[in-house]
């Protein structure tokens, strides 16, 4: 968050924002649009229940755990959860090289 806080919305948004670093918890729909020609890559997860996934660019990439497909009746739809909770540190460690960067793919 800026020290002087956010006076307009369009200050920090963007129909341009392709690539998004985060992880996405929803209980119904994720939706998302950019303008141009660019692909969707998010790089982290989507957990949601499989009701609504919509987006508007060509393409879309996305780290997704296919075991949480079905809701209920899926391999882990028991273990979505039905609302939202206080997060839960499991691991904290302070990095000084982003260790993803340079991974080398193995054939």
């Amino acid at each position: 968050m800026p020290p002087g806080g956010i006076a307009k919305y369009s200050d920090i948004s963007s129909l341009y924002a392709n690539h998004l670093d985060a992880v996405f918890y929803t209980n119904h729909s994720f939706c998302h649009t950019v303008l141009g020609s660019q692909p969707l890559v998010i790089n982290g997860a989507l957990v949601s229940r499989n009701e609504n996934v919509v987006y508007g660019t060509p393409s879309f990439s996305i780290n997704y755990d296919a075991r949480l497909l079905g809701g209920s009746a899926g391999v882990g739809g028991s273990f979505l959860p039905r609302g939202v909770a206080d997060p839960e540190v499991i691991q904290w460690e302070v990095l000084t090289q982003d260790p993803n960067r340079y991974l080398e793919v193995q054939p």
